[in-house]
């Protein structure tokens, strides 16, 4: 537990965004009980997805927004609370790059985690 909030506190520490007031909420979907979020700060932009799922999504999950809220380009995962560290199962996106396309991206998102991700 030690190391998740060691890791939390770095990645505050880290980004500028994840402490800015600009939030855009882009996704809601109360049946599969996940939302996403973008903060924002300067260049430094992160996208947040929370799941309250009790089954991981493992043949992926597709977050639809508007491409002008969800740019086009590559994301890495910088932050995923079902590391097997953290005593999870290890469901994620091994801090692959995963590129947005339209307004769209596809991403293994573990079941009652949080996952967040920074634009390349």
């Amino acid at each position: 537990m030690f190391q998740f909030y060691q890791e939390l506190v770095s990645l505050r520490r880290s980004s500028c965004a994840i402490r800015s007031r600009h939030i855009d909420i882009i996704h809601v979907n109360p049946e599969g009980r996940v939302i996403a979020f973008t903060r924002r700060s300067g260049s430094d932009e992160l996208l947040v997805l929370a799941s309250f799922h009790n089954a991981p999504y493992l043949d992926g999950y597709t977050v639809h927004s508007d491409s002008s809220r969800l740019p086009t380009g590559g994301w890495r995962e910088l932050f995923n609370s079902d590391q097997v560290r953290f005593g999870g199962d290890g469901v994620g996106n091994g801090g692959a790059s995963i590129q947005v396309l339209g307004g769209c991206i596809h991403v293994r998102v573990p079941a009652n985690a949080l996952l967040v991700l920074r634009r390349l």
